[in-house]
């Protein structure tokens, strides 16, 4: 099913990539990488975090974003989870959102509490 990148851009959550397509299988074995493909293998992929957008397979937002933690830089993450949380989408009963709504405001609320002007 298509998951990281991939599945980002299915959901509307970053901009959607030509390729590679990242691809996650539910086995920790398989086929060697083919061109234009990104194979992920996870051996504890479960239905629960899979689903079918747009009559294709792909993770679900909550499972996008935990694949999105282990590759991209934290301000892409954060604003994969801000596009989600504006579109209304599931991520999870561990997600907490940071309440921000733009990396810049992120930041200075990040200053104001380093400084001691906000407490958390």
């Amino acid at each position: 099913m298509l998951s990281h990148l991939s599945a980002a851009g299915v959901w509307e959550l970053l901009p959607p990539i030509l390729a590679p397509v990242h691809v996650t299988i539910p086995t920790d074995s398989g086929r060697r990488q083919r061109a234009g493909i990104r194979l992920h293998r996870s051996p504890h992929l479960t239905n629960c975090a899979t689903t079918s957008r747009y009559g294709l397979a792909v993770t679900t937002p909550a499972r996008t974003i935990s694949d999105l933690r282990r590759t991209l830089p934290a301000s892409e993450v954060r604003k994969a989870i801000r596009e989600a949380e504006a579109k209304g989408l599931d991520l999870g009963p561990e997600h907490h959102s940071d309440g921000t709504h733009s990396e810049l405001e992120y930041l200075f609320l990040r200053l104001c509490r380093r400084q001691g002007f906000l407490r958390r």
